[in-house]
């Protein structure tokens, strides 16, 4: 759920999260929802603001967007929301843009119909004390805007397990084990200019005896290309992945997502990386 130092040994780097949580389960967040903000919807109005649950994540949209928004992968969870029939629950992206016409242009463009606040001044922010890690920026909260839990779900499967539990009040008792193992599901690409351009694959082995077939891959963006293959009973596939480097600076982190036909858990892999001259 966060990322602790490597000078810090595994017992002091789980005690500093532990009290992280601590300090900020049950606290009250404070959404900005007055005309200085540009809120987009579609469908909910402001209703949203009083649902049920809320998953809500704040995001500096600073350089390349799309890299930054991952916009698909927040569409997915919130359809998967939507199916909830017992309760009202949908995301909340709040997002800082650094330039305010080209984030507007892309949430158009991309059809993302759930709610968003373009915070131009960084109310969010000022209002809320919010944790020094990115990845606990994105707060499950509830009717009364307390905190659940924190984690990004979109990155960590079992942070999505967590919200999706709280969310619709059962636990998910389905084995999840999965026949598909991976060595390595990390790409770390360190500084590369912009334009530049490098590719990867990764060997996936299907320890079952069922031939296991790919039926969807996700890419949080245009810099990312994906392909995997089919894998026969006791047999290696692999995933394919190329990457193209945006013309802005910035720091980066792309989710690859494989699902395969009858596979609970999909495979993730992570590229981290700086785009800079």
């Amino acid at each position: 759920m966060a990322v602790i130092s490597c000078s810090q040994n595994k017992s002091s780097g789980n005690n500093d999260l532990k009290n992280l949580l601590d300090e900020y389960i049950g606290q009250t967040i404070k959404l900005p929802h007055d005309s200085c903000c540009c809120l987009l919807d579609r469908s909910y109005g402001l209703d949203f603001l009083d649902a049920d649950y809320l998953i809500v994540s704040y995001i500096e949209a600073e350089g390349c967007t799309p890299c930054h928004l991952h916009l698909p992968y927040w569409k997915e969870l919130s359809d998967r929301l939507d199916t909830l029939s017992n309760v009202f629950a949908t995301s909340l992206l709040i997002i800082r843009p650094d330039t305010l016409e080209k984030v507007t242009e892309f949430i158009r463009y991309a059809n993302y119909d759930y709610p968003v606040i373009i915070d131009t001044l960084g109310l969010f922010s000022e209002m809320n004390r919010l944790p020094e890690y990115q990845t606990l920026r994105t707060l499950l909260i509830d009717n009364n805007h307390k905190i659940l839990a924190l984690g990004n779900p979109i990155e960590n499967r079992a942070i999505d397990r967590i919200y999706m539990q709280i969310i619709s009040g059962r636990i998910n008792d389905v084995d999840t084990t999965s026949p598909l193992y991976l060595d390595n599901n990390i790409i770390d690409i360190g500084t590369v200019p912009p334009g530049a351009e490098r590719d990867f694959e990764f060997l996936v082995k299907n320890q079952s005896n069922d031939t296991i077939t790919v039926c969807n891959i996700m890419t949080p963006c245009d810099c990312i290309g994906a392909t995997a293959t089919d894998i026969m009973p006791a047999s290696i596939g692999s995933i394919k992945i190329s990457f193209h480097a945006s013309d802005n600076n910035g720091i980066f982190h792309h989710p690859i997502v494989v699902r395969y036909k009858g596979i609970t858990s999909p495979i993730i892999i992570h590229m981290y990386g700086m785009v800079s001259l």
